[in-house]
Parts: structure tokens; sequence; C-alpha cells
């Protein structure tokens, strides 16, 4: 069967929202998340500036310039600590980028990341819409007026707009399959937005972009994974040598590392 690919994903999000013709329906979208009127002026580069040559460039999915906001979109396959930390680093830089732009701190312009994360199954669940500032619990002050965290479990909205709930159902179109976009009934942007979707996944030049980083994802996640053995195994090998000088027993090491005793005396040859 067919892989359909999700409006979550990457590279379907971008070419979708990003595309001026569908910039009402980004609109819409960010407006059921911070429930304010929204108008894009323009959507802005996507690679950030790194002054610093070892950290790899950053990547953002969508940044959009409104008339007093920049609202950062991510969409990321899980909460795990890992996206957060990622996601905050792109919004920490952003905001130190955005006081450049304006004549004095009091110009700055309003800056919002909207995280539109997946709830995975071996990961614990997380609530619906989480809104984040930098606030003092004690003073019940927020430090700055002008910084804003919103993450949303798009899976469970999914499941809220598959069932008839409408009011944020853009967002929980994003994680919905074939099936689900087809079984659902909406308004003039929901319709517009299955569309679009559809209409990538039967454009086969875009398909093979989509296969394509599937293959560069299963290929990174591979090299993590024997990096990680790698290291396992060189800690190991360290390991067994300071028992070694310590004049531990073989047996004794072998139970320990759980490498075979003729493994260790090919370590000890080596020392």
């Amino acid at each position: 069967m067919k892989e359909f690919y999700k409006i979550r994903r990457d590279l379907v999000f971008k070419t979708i929202f990003e595309n001026k013709k569908n910039w009402d329906l980004l609109e819409r979208l960010i407006e059921e998340v911070i429930h304010e009127e929204v108008k894009i002026e323009r959507i802005l580069l996507t690679e950030l500036n790194n002054d610093k040559v070892r950290i790899r460039r950053k990547v953002l999915d969508v940044l959009v310039k409104t008339k007093n906001d920049r609202i950062n979109i991510e969409i990321n396959s899980s909460n795990h600590n890992y996206f957060r930390r990622r996601n905050a680093a792109f919004i920490f830089k952003i905001y130190s980028d955005s006081i450049n732009a304006g004549d004095s701190y009091n110009d700055m312009d309003r800056i919002i990341q909207i995280n539109l994360s997946a709830e995975q199954e071996s990961a614990p669940h997380f609530p619906l819409v989480s809104e984040y500032m930098l606030h003092d619990k004690k003073l019940n002050r927020n430090y700055i007026d002008n910084f804003k965290i919103y993450e949303i479990n798009i899976t469970e909205m999914a499941k809220l707009c598959y069932n008839g709930e409408k009011e944020m159902c853009l967002l929980g179109m994003l994680d919905m399959s074939q099936k689900e976009l087809e079984s659902i009934k909406g308004d003039k942007y929901m319709d517009r937005l299955k569309e679009e979707v559809v209409e990538i996944n039967n454009d086969e030049e875009m398909i093979k972009l989509l296969s394509d980083e599937d293959e560069e994802r299963l290929y990174i996640n591979t090299m993590k994974e024997i990096g990680r053995e790698e290291g396992v195994k060189e800690k190991t090998v360290e390991m067994v040598k300071k028992m070694l000088k310590e004049n531990i027993d073989i047996s004794t090491i072998s139970r320990v590392s759980g490498l075979s005793e003729k493994e260790i005396k090919e370590i000890a040859k080596e020392k």
C-alpha cells in the first residue's frame, strides 16, 4: 500500500504553509493557537546565522513576520527534552537577533514560538496545550512581556477533531492519516488543507523528495546507533584495561564486562 505522508512531515508542512497562496491557512492555524487575529507580512529566512563554526546550522520549519510579531513554528516528532532544548535554542537566537531590527528595546517585536509536537506511545502523555513565559512565581509577574512559547499536542488534537471538535481542527489535521482526513467534514479552510496534502501525496516528484528524506533520516539514525555502540565498546575496553592493571582475575573481568575471556586476553596484549 502506498505510504501517505501526513501534514506534520517537515517538507509537507513547509510546502503547504510557506506558499503565499496558503498564507490564509497559516494565519488561521496560528490564530487557533494564540487566539488573536494574525496578518502575515512575510515569511522570514529559516536558516539562522551562526557565529560559532563548530555548531551546526539551525534550520527552522516556518518563521513568520507580522506587524508586531515574529512567530517561529516548529514541527516535532515528540515532546522529549531534546526537542525542547533545541527549540529553546532557536527561539532565544530569534529573540537576540530581533534586537538589532528595532530602534530600541521598546521597539522589539513580540517573539512567539509554537511547538507542534506529536505524541509517541513510548513517551509520557503531555497536555493538549501548554503556554510558557519567563515568570516569577513568587511575585506573580513576567520577567519580560514580549516572549511566549506554546506547545500543542497535535496527536490529541487529531483525536478531538476526528470526534467532532472543530475549535482547533486545523491543528488536529496535521497528525491525521489519509482515512481520517477523508472522514472529517469542516469549513473551507479544512477543505483546502485536505486538497493541499492530497495533491502533495499525488505528486511523484514530491514523493521522491519525501522518500529521499526518509532514506537520509534512516541513514543518520543508523550512524548515530553505530556511534553509540562504538562508544559503549570503547568505554568497556578502557574499564577492562583498568581492571587488568589492578590484577583482577580474568573470570571476574569477564563477568563484569560481558566480554569473553579470549577477548580480555586480546585486550591484555594491547597494554
